[in-house]
């Protein structure tokens, strides 16, 4: 009998240390801590226990940290966690519990995104208030559409363009190249030989009045260096038709007029004294401003022009003055004009 009871006591004993040494190991296996981590929200043990698990263990530990970063991109959206500690948490779980995951990526790129949009905000407000604009401005176009403060971002940019306007006094100027027109109207479209730049200046003074004026003497060179080019071209045809190179043509006019072929166009045509004679009139104006409008009228005529700031420009229309468009339409000028700051 006692010796009955004494192997019942032993095979008690045994079973309670085989069943404590299971209970042990049960406790005590990679996934169980990882379990443990996870819900004490020790996210560097996770990590730590992680590539312990087999892979369906790994499934379950993955699944149930892109839910914890779910909530950390929620909590940082809503103001509730820094942004340090969120990505802190992110660097832990990159290199093995999340890895290649693309819910987790994308999550990653979201608060990243959200954190600059938030620190371009936070470095366009101090330059705006420092009526620094165009660091504002840089800094209020990297913040998102969907970021809370985009409202006034938008308000605050175009308060930012505004100031950022060059100021309208001071000298203005178009150019336009009246060529190709004119090489259209002999019948030789495309021929880009053809150059003539007209430069208009239009300088706005303080006092709301102003001067159009042109530069005489680079006009003058610009019509010298046209008339050159239509001589040219003349003195091509009459190689291609009578065969005949530059040099013997030279000399048959020389023998004949006592000059070469271009200064023989040049006095046929009265060409020096016709650009001699060009006399650009000054016209003064006054003007009103009225946001980004800028009306000017004419002392002389009262012809009507406006300009537009865009930008870093001045678009002019011109009211009231048919034959103005007839000449822009004649020589296919581009319209409105578009005109910059050079002093």
């Amino acid at each position: 009998m006692k010796s009955n009871i004494k192997t019942i006591v032993i095979a008690i004993i045994a079973i309670a240390i085989l069943g404590g040494g299971f209970a042990g190991y049960w406790f005590n296996r990679p996934i169980a801590k990882a379990t443990k981590a996870i819900e004490a929200g020790e996210t560097d043990k996770v990590a730590q226990f992680y590539d312990k698990c087999n892979d369906e263990q790994k499934t379950s530990i993955t699944d149930d940290m892109r839910l914890y970063c779910q909530s950390l991109s929620a909590g940082y959206t809503e103001g509730n966690y820094e942004y340090e500690y969120v990505s802190s948490e992110f660097d832990l779980l990159k290199d093995n519990v999340m890895k290649d995951d693309e819910t987790f990526n994308n999550i990653v790129t979201s608060v990243n995104m959200l954190h600059d949009s938030r620190e371009a905000y936070k470095a366009a407000t101090a330059a705006f208030e420092a009526k620094d604009y165009k660091t504002a401005l840089a800094e209020y176009e990297k913040v998102l559409s969907g970021d809370d403060n985009y409202e006034q971002v938008k308000e605050n940019i175009e308060i930012c363009k505004f100031n950022l306007l060059p100021d309208y006094t001071g000298v203005w100027a178009t150019t336009i190249n009246a060529g190709p027109g004119m090489a259209a109207m002999m019948g030789m479209a495309g021929d880009d030989r053809f150059k003539f730049d007209l430069t208009t200046y239009y300088e706005f003074s303080e006092d709301g009045t102003g001067v159009k004026y042109a530069d005489e003497e680079v006009v003058r060179e610009e019509f010298r260096n046209y008339m050159d080019t239509i001589i040219e071209i003349v003195i091509e045809q009459y190689e291609k038709q009578y065969g005949i190179s530059r040099e013997q043509l030279d000399k048959e006019f020389k023998a004949q007029y006592g000059c070469t072929v271009k200064e023989f166009y040049y006095k046929s045509g009265n060409i020096d004294a016709t650009i001699n004679s060009f006399q650009l009139k000054e016209k003064t104006f006054t003007y009103t401003v009225d946001g980004k409008t800028i009306t000017t009228t004419d002392d002389e005529d009262e012809t009507s022009c406006t300009f537009i700031r865009e930008g870093d420009e001045l678009l002019l229309t011109v009211e009231g003055n048919d034959e103005f468009f007839k000449i822009f339409e004649k020589f296919d000028i581009e319209y409105p004009l578009h005109l910059s700051k050079v002093e």
